[in-house]
C-alpha cells in the first residue's frame, strides 16, 4: 500500500468530453475501469461490480455518493519480498494491517507524504485510528458481500485488541464451498491503488462501438 506502488497515474484523451488540461483528484481504483468502458458503450453495468464509473469525472462532475474512501488487499506471501496486508486510505490518512506478522502502520499524508513516520501509536490519532478501523471492516465486509459471499468475523467490538482481529475467519459461497482467504478477500479483483487519477490529456483513447 505504499505510494510507489499503490499510486498510478491515468492519462485520458476524449474529444468533446474531457476539458483538455484538466486534473481529477478524486479517490478512484482500477476496478471502475470495466464500469467507465461499459457506461460509455450504454451498455448496463451489473450490480455486483465494485467498481464506479468514472464518466462523471470524466465530465468533470463529482457524484455526491462518490467515494472517500478505498479499501486494498495484497493478499501474495513474499511474492515480491512484501508480507500480506490490507487497509483503508482517505484523502489525508492511510492505515495499513500486516495480519500475518500482527502489526499496524498508520500515515498522515498531508504531513508525511513519502509515509517515512509511521505514527501508528501516537496517541493523538487514537480516533482517527478508530474510526479508520471500523471503516476498514465496512470495506472488507462489502469486498464479500458484493460477490454472494458470507463471511464471519472473530474479533470484538472495538477498538481491536491486535491487528489479526480484523481478520476473516472461514468464508463460504453460497454453494457452501470453503474459499481460500486470498481468493475471498481479492474477490478475484486487483484492487488498485490509489487516489488521484489524474486526468492529462495526452494519449487517446479509441473506442470502436
Amino acid at each position: 500500500m505504499y505510494k510507489e506502488s499503490f499510486r498510478t497515474p491515468l492519462i485520458v484523451r476524449w474529444p468533446g468530453v474531457v476539458k483538455s488540461g484538466s486534473v481529477n483528484s478524486n479517490l478512484t481504483q482500477n476496478i471502475d475501469l470495466a464500469e467507465t468502458f461499459l457506461d460509455i458503450a450504454g451498455a448496463p453495468i451489473p450490480g455486483d461490480m465494485q467498481g464506479k464509473s468514472l464518466v462523471p469525472l470524466l465530465k468533470g462532475k463529482t457524484p455526491e455518493n462518490w467515494r472517500d474512501s478505498l479499501y486494498y488487499h495484497y493478499y501474495m506471501d513474499k511474492a515480491h519480498g512484501v508480507t500480506p496486508h490490507y487497509g483503508v486510505r482517505t484523502d489525508r490518512y492511510k492505515l495499513i494491517c500486516f495480519y500475518k506478522n500482527n502489526e499496524w502502520e498508520f500515515y498522515d499524508l498531508e504531513k508525511d507524504p513519502n509515509e517515512m513516520n509511521n505514527i501508528y501509536s501516537n496517541p493523538e490519532y487514537a480516533d482517527k485510528i478508530a474510526e479508520l478501523k471500523k471503516e476498514l471492516k465496512r470495506l472488507r465486509k462489502s469486498r464479500l458481500a458484493s460477490r454472494g459471499y458470507s463471511e464471519t468475523l472473530d474479533f470484538p467490538a472495538y477498538p481491536f485488541s491486535s491487528c489479526e482481529s480484523c481478520k476473516f475467519t472461514l468464508v463460504l459461497n453460497q454453494e457452501d464451498t470453503p474459499l481460500s482467504a486470498s481468493t475471498s478477500q481479492s474477490t478475484g479483483l486487483l484492487y488498485l491503488p490509489e487516489t488521484s487519477l489524474s486526468f492529462l490529456l495526452i494519449l487517446p483513447i479509441f473506442l470502436h462501438i
